[in-house]
């Protein structure tokens, strides 16, 4: 089976967390933690850094920090996952989706504009699988309106837009250390932001509502209850694995580049594919290598490749005709676009060891399955 997904793990990875693990300090805010955290504020260039669980704990962190109240309105895309959504209902504010373009999946200024209101706090701007949104544009918006931007940079270890590293552009930027995203801990998140003030509020919300942080920093003599929290602590054995994954990021994301310009070459002149395009501003991690195809064949597409040992997947069900979403009061109809991505869009298999052989593989059972229907 040549799987969807596998994480770059290797020898180096398993002798850092036998290294952790002898050492004793297995526990959030220890040594590794700290040096990792000292490594990220680095490579991004920013001045603070916070690691957390899960990307959905960097997303919920984000938008605890903005000191949201109830009816205060947070525009997201329909296109994403649940977390973005969860986030801001967790905060008793108000979701607001918007559509996304038709080329890169990503939310579109334009519907952004149209969902603008007073009640506007905050946009999330997710950068779907690793190509950037185009931030001028948010930024432009969300000045002129005075309101934040939280990049949901889960997919975008790596890629930057204009020579900037995703996450670092707004005002906060959260990322997945999950199994699945280019480098991993197994699970894990991280936050960023050059706000001090942004920091200090997600600092207490993460340390269970108190001013431990400052009793950290020697600022205080005891620490104590001052706000509303949760906990959210990453623990020194996933650390050690994030901050040697941090290492090779250069390593995994040019493996991926690679990847996906085989890609790019031995899908090509398939009619019926709609292979992915790069924005010009945008230097991408691959961390998504995702085409269109008809949504009557998708279905059909994904049986035929895993009867040949081949995982792909479709990707989000959109929030808005979701469950959920209908609860909010949105309809299926609302937005056409991100219908007519969700039901079509198809993920091929992409990571690091992925052969030239496996994507001519891949690649041969796709034409044998299109030439199978015109017959």
């Amino acid at each position: 089976m040549i799987p969807l997904h596998k994480p770059f793990l290797e020898e180096d990875d398993k002798k850092v967390l036998l290294e952790t693990i002898d050492s004793g300090v297995i526990y959030s805010g220890g040594s590794v933690e700290n040096s990792f955290l000292r490594e990220l504020k680095d490579y991004f260039g920013v001045e603070y850094a916070i690691a957390v669980p899960s990307g959905t704990a960097a997303l919920e962190l984000a938008v605890a920090s903005l000191n949201l109240k109830q009816d205060d309105e947070v525009i997201v895309p329909s296109f994403t996952f649940p977390s973005d959504a969860t986030a801001i209902l967790n905060q008793g504010a108000t979701v607001k989706f918007a559509e996304i373009d038709p080329v890169y999946f990503n939310i579109d200024p334009e519907s952004i504009k149209k969902q603008l209101s007073p009640k506007t706090k905050a946009i999330i701007a997710v950068h779907y699988a690793g190509m950037s949104c185009q931030m001028d544009q948010i930024m432009q918006i969300a000045k002129k309106a005075g309101i934040k931007i939280i990049e949901d940079a889960s997919h975008g270890w790596g890629s930057r837009y204009k020579g900037k590293l995703l996450g670092t552009i707004g005002d906060i930027g959260c990322f997945s250390l999950h199994a699945t995203k280019n480098i991993t801990s197994g699970e894990g998140g991280i936050f960023i932001t050059n706000s001090k003030k942004i920091f200090r509020k997600a600092e207490i919300y993460r340390q269970v509502g108190t001013n431990r942080y400052d009793f950290l920093q020697k600022k205080i003599r005891k620490y104590q209850w001052v706000s509303r929290g949760s906990s959210y602590y990453l623990s020194g054995l996933q650390s050690a694995i994030a901050r040697n994954q941090l290492k090779k990021i250069n390593k995994i994301t040019q493996d991926r580049k690679n990847i996906a310009q085989l890609y790019l070459e031995f899908l090509g002149g398939i009619k019926e594919v709609v292979l992915p395009q790069l924005p010009s501003e945008c230097d991408p991690n691959w961390h998504i290598f995702a085409i269109l195809v008809s949504s009557r064949k998708r279905d059909q597409l994904i049986e035929f490749m895993k009867s040949k040992d081949i995982e792909t997947a479709f990707h989000y069900t959109p929030l808005h005709s979701s469950k959920m979403g209908r609860k909010l009061g949105y309809k299926k109809s609302d937005f056409k676009i991100t219908n007519t991505v969700a039901d079509s869009i198809l993920r091929l298999p992409i990571y690091p060891g992925l052969k030239e052989s496996d994507i001519k593989f891949i690649a041969s059972k796709f034409k044998k399955f299109f030439k199978n229907l015109t017959k």
